[in-house]
């Protein structure tokens, strides 16, 4: 059968190619792409800042390569030895092999989890809620954890999301984007701090007691965890300086970092966190972080309806990508479809034709 893609092939530049697929392997899936996740942490790969650098995925090695991991569809065929997924089953998970901007793609049968009947297909996006619960395993956050959340994006939604339904409370959120701290608000943050007209550092340090807790208490003890979602230097130097001190506080990095010149300075000294890298590579069982997933996927945790916000074709990929770095119009989270009718007519999507 052939398969149409989207590979990159210069920064910036993407083109539709096509291949050819004669048969798959014994233990491999093939799905039909219903939707697949635009991926921030794919900005610098497409800009062409990645490509072919040493320690980056065989994916970005090399023009022309592949993008798009967060793929949701239907199963039309399955490897004579795949036991646990069917052919016509609604599916999502984490595919890597080849670009998931596709009308198909192959993966083996153990990156994918069956979604319920009851999950609009284009909401259902299992790498992201995969890399969510990779953070908060690695974090390990306890009912009575103080947490900051740095960004006001897709995923840092989706953490505050899943921590409350764990009955985690005390989260501040901390971004430059009134409308996406509502959403955060909504969601359950306890306090949203809008950097760009606030120090967010002082916000916290003269309420984190009161506002948090209704009472007050030293600022010496700080917060347990702070949660980068941006991939500044200067979120980093921030959440370290929000750590309490000297209790192996966590300090957790989930973005791409620039090779920006940045010091830590004393905080590192003086607070000596707990520096927690928590991309989906380092998680310490894959399996078992896509499976509570899924589950709270299954369960409707994530409140995907309010965020996923605009879908892009074949056509318009380019245009998938600027939106998504501009953030404009009530861009939230974008994402690429082969074929607008399997959207659901009463979902809040943006079709961008």
């Amino acid at each position: 059968m052939e398969i149409r893609e989207i590979l990159l092939v210069g920064p910036k530049t993407l083109k539709e190619s096509k291949y050819e697929l004669n048969k798959i392997k014994s233990h491999d899936v093939l799905v039909k792409v219903a939707v697949c996740g635009v991926c921030p942490t794919e900005f610098p790969v497409y800009e062409g800042l990645t490509i072919g650098k040493p320690g980056v995925s065989f994916r970005y090695n090399k023009y022309p390569c592949f993008l798009g991991h967060e793929v949701s569809g239907v199963v039309i065929d399955v490897g004579k030895k795949v036991k646990t997924i069917s052919i016509g089953d609604r599916v999502s998970g984490i595919p890597y092999t080849r670009s998931g901007f596709s009308t198909h793609v192959v993966e083996h049968e153990k990156y994918w989890r069956r979604i319920n009947e009851s999950i609009n297909i284009e909401y259902a996006l299992g790498e992201p809620v995969l890399c969510v619960e990779n953070i908060i395993n690695r974090s390990q956050p306890t009912p009575n954890s103080k947490i900051a959340i740095i960004g006001d994006g897709f995923i840092s939604f989706l953490i505050i999301s899943s921590l409350i339904s764990m009955g985690i409370r005390n989260i501040i959120l901390i971004g430059h984007h009134d409308s996406r701290l509502k959403i955060g608000k909504t969601i359950g943050a306890d306090i949203t701090i809008n950097s760009n007209k606030e120090d967010p550092y002082w916000v916290i340090r003269n309420h984190i007691g009161e506002n948090l807790e209704g009472e007050s208490e030293p600022w010496l003890l700080g917060l347990d965890i702070v949660i980068d979602t941006t991939g500044s230097m200067s979120a980093l130097q921030l959440g370290a300086s929000l750590l309490k001190p000297k209790q192996r506080a966590k300090l957790v990095l989930t973005g791409f970092y620039s090779e920006e010149p940045f010091s830590l300075g004393h905080y590192l000294v003086n607070r000596g966190p707990e520096i927690v890298v928590a991309f989906p590579s380092q998680s310490l069982d894959i399996q078992t972080d896509l499976n509570i997933a899924m589950n709270k996927m299954n369960r409707n945790i994530y409140p995907m309806e309010k965020l996923v916000s605009h879908a892009f074709s074949f056509n318009n990929i380019n245009d998938a990508f600027r939106m998504a770095k501009e953030r404009e119009n009530g861009y939230v989270k974008g994402v690429f479809c082969p074929d607008f009718d399997v959207l659901k007519e009463n979902n809040s999507i943006k079709i961008v034709k």
